[in-house]
């Protein structure tokens, strides 16, 4: 065993031997995997990578990889499927595994890469880091799907497949809850047209969809840049939780720009062009925060139950957002006055609504803004999901679609015999 690791360049002994021979046979099994997906330069359009790769039925994926009992999954076709919940109460009792949460800074409109991140990670550590790993993301919606941003199933090299399937229908769950939803939006506005008097003009949104690269380096706007990131770390680290940075490298980024980046302990990844080749790194960082965390130090920046409704709310102006408070509407003044006067509504946590470009609630005030005074404009109580919801600023919470929605480029190729879904990304 040692002569073979030798060989290769690694001279260990013992249970180090043993080890790194296993990672050894896992980034070999890992490259032949890679080998057959036949990684393309430029990265191909993601709705063409999904239709190229072989998948493995559902089934036999989570029974081979996770142990599943008869009954515990219910297959939506071949390559869906549904966890049943008697997996939760029938494991509940084995010990946890490290949840890492994937987030980002605060975005532009076409997004940071959360998702495709998430999936490249994944990658790294179970195909090539031998790791034990489970991936959750949500469901995307047909909004971005159909407007700006496009679909949610990841990019690149790092995407869940078939994509299609993903984005447009998945299990069909959402789709009934569209239903009901159109049919009482109907219902509404029937009442209103024959009841009331209705206006029928649009509201158009000011939206440019188009976006501009700079092909100059610039590492000027990397450095004035990272004073949003280096503020969502400190947000995390308040809760006593290790972070690590990701970079999520695009072609057009020139090494002097990732360095820059880099100097803020960050690892660059290329999961999008390399699937989880390229996220190695980053996993082998995120497992080294695994470890050096416990869950003794995780701690909340409010107390929910001691502290009042504004109290939780300044307090996450000040420690989170970095802003000196909080001004309020009449009708956020009424509706909060009942929360504190009921103990059970007064004691929930607070979800704050509002955009996501800014850590204040103005959108155009960019990197790390300090000093200001958010405004709130309402806020209601999401009994289901126990938290009061409090909206700052102007916010769209069903925003339309733009004047070029991304479904201009989705059609259906009839050429290659069966049906195929082109222009989805």
């Amino acid at each position: 065993m040692q002569r073979q690791l030798v060989a290769a360049g690694v001279a260990v002994t013992g249970v180090a031997a043993a080890l790194a021979l296993r990672r050894l046979v896992v980034a070999r099994r890992a490259a032949a995997l890679l080998n057959k997906l036949q990684l393309k330069t430029p990265v191909p359009p993601d709705v063409e990578i999904s239709q190229a790769v072989k998948l493995t039925p559902i089934k036999e994926l989570f029974d081979r990889k996770f142990g599943l009992r008869e009954g515990e999954l219910f297959a939506h076709g071949t390559y869906k499927g549904k966890l049943s919940l008697s997996v939760y109460e029938r494991l509940k009792h084995q010990p946890d595994g490290n949840y890492v949460v994937v987030c980002g800074i605060n975005p532009t409109p076409l997004g940071e890469g959360k998702s495709t991140t998430t999936i490249g990670l994944s990658q790294a550590l179970g195909a090539h880091l031998g790791q034990q790993v489970m991936t959750c993301i949500r469901q995307p919606s047909m909004g971005p799907t159909f407007g700006i941003k496009g679909g949610a199933a990841g990019g690149g090299y790092a995407q869940c497949a078939p994509m299609e399937e993903f984005n447009l229908h998945m299990t069909g769950d959402i789709h009934a809850i569209t239903a009901a939803n159109n049919l009482f939006a109907a219902a509404i506005d029937t009442r209103y047209l024959h009841e009331q008097t209705a206006s029928t003009n649009f509201l158009w949104l000011d939206i440019d969809p188009d976006s501009i690269t700079w092909k100059r380096e610039r590492l000027g706007l990397v450095a004035k840049g990272a004073a949003n990131m280096l503020a969502h770390i400190q947000n995390v680290r308040k809760h006593g939780v290790q972070v690590v940075v990701a970079i999520n490298r695009f072609h057009t980024d020139t090494d002097a720009e990732v360095e820059t980046g880099g100097a803020f302990d960050a690892v660059a990844a290329d999961h999008f062009a390399k699937g989880g080749a390229g996220a190695v790194e980053l996993g082998r960082a995120v497992m080294a925060a695994c470890a050096a965390t416990s869950p003794r130090e995780f701690r909340h920046i409010y107390d929910a139950k001691a502290q009042g409704v504004k109290d939780k709310i300044e307090t996450i102006v000040r420690e989170v957002y970095g802003g000196a408070g909080a001004k309020y509407s009449p009708a956020a003044e009424a509706r909060i006055a009942r929360y504190e006067a009921d103990p059970a509504l007064r004691s929930l946590p607070i979800c704050m609504s509002k955009t996501q470009y800014s850590l204040s609630d103005d959108p155009k005030a960019l990197g790390a803004p300090s000093g200001f005074t958010v405004t709130v404009k309402d806020a209601y109580v999401s009994a289901g999901a126990g938290f009061i919801v409090v909206s700052l600023g102007t916010i769209s919470f069903i925003p339309g679609l733009p004047v070029k929605p991304a479904y201009y480029k989705i059609d259906v190729d009839l050429s290659s015999g069966s049906p195929r879904v082109v222009g989805l990304s």
